[in-house]
């Protein structure tokens, strides 16, 4: 399928479309209130870089696309460009944000220079991994959030334009990131995986496990709602929401699917089916 065919799922969501799903969503799901008050104030600050972004000039040559063909994610980390005081403009109004809604980092501080900041975000791109892990810093923490807008700034221009529905890998064919949901597609079911990092969506085989390739069955773990299922592979033990979009009758923004599906992330301590 070429870039430009129809396709059932886009291939990139903007910035500011998830922030006006998000704040749809929010009025009809008051238990998530913190949260989804925190990533409106994250999209919110990402979106003014997107705005800024609209019309650059497209930064790659048609040799950028061919080292996809050789299993590489299109991202380098030079394809940012990252300015080193901007960024850090960036990070500290991330880690306003994060401040004003997780208690643990009220009293923090960034404290580290623009080299410092740049250093550690190369490393986060270099190593294709979120910097959002457990017992994070706030440094890093903000570091990441202001990254993710810039992947997503620059994947809205580049994704466009790349042979994606061709890689068919289980990593972001843009940035090379894991997935954190997985989508079947509302005509045939077929799997689309989403990065939450660039918000790229792309496609990928309908059976087995996205992160070691087994093609043995799946556990899964459900909710009340039959779209909803939290996937878990017996051999690596790695787990991967997905959502059928066959039984959902509304437009759904795949990224804020991932933060109003949180609940199911802890369902594997419930009942299991499958």
């Amino acid at each position: 399928m070429s870039p430009t065919a129809d396709r059932p799922l886009p291939a990139h969501y903007s910035i500011a479309e998830t922030l006006s799903a998000l704040r749809e969503a929010r009025p009809d799901n008051p238990g998530l209130a913190s949260l989804l008050a925190l990533y409106d104030g994250i999209l919110a600050a990402q979106a003014l870089a997107e705005g800024e972004g609209k019309g650059e000039p497209l930064p790659f040559s048609i040799s950028d696309s061919r080292r996809m063909a050789e299993g590489e994610p299109w991202l380098r980390w030079a394809d940012l460009r990252l300015d080193g005081t901007r960024f850090a403009e960036a990070v500290a109004g991330m880690a306003a944000v994060l401040r004003k809604y997780r208690d643990e980092w009220a009293d923090a501080a960034v404290e580290a220079p623009p080299d410092d900041l740049l250093a550690i975000s190369r490393t986060a791109v270099e190593q294709r991994r979120s910097l959002l892990t457990d017992g994070a810093s706030l440094a890093e923490a903000a570091v990441e959030m202001a990254l993710e807008g810039e992947l997503r700034r620059l994947a809205g221009v580049v994704v466009p334009h790349l042979p994606i529905d061709d890689w068919r890998r289980a990593t972001c064919p843009f940035c090379g990131s894991a997935p954190v949901l997985a989508l079947l597609e509302p005509s045939v079911g077929g799997r689309y995986l989403f990065c939450q990092r660039c918000f790229t969506c792309w496609p990928f085989r309908r059976v087995g496990c996205t992160f070691c390739g087994n093609d043995a069955s799946l556990r899964y773990y459900t909710t009340r709602h039959e779209a909803y299922r939290l996937y878990e592979c017996p051999v690596c033990q790695n787990r991967l929401k997905t959502i059928d979009l066959r039984t959902l009758p509304r437009p759904v923004n795949p990224a804020v699917e991932h933060l109003l599906t949180v609940g199911l992330d802890l369902a594997a301590g419930g009942t299991r089916a499958g």
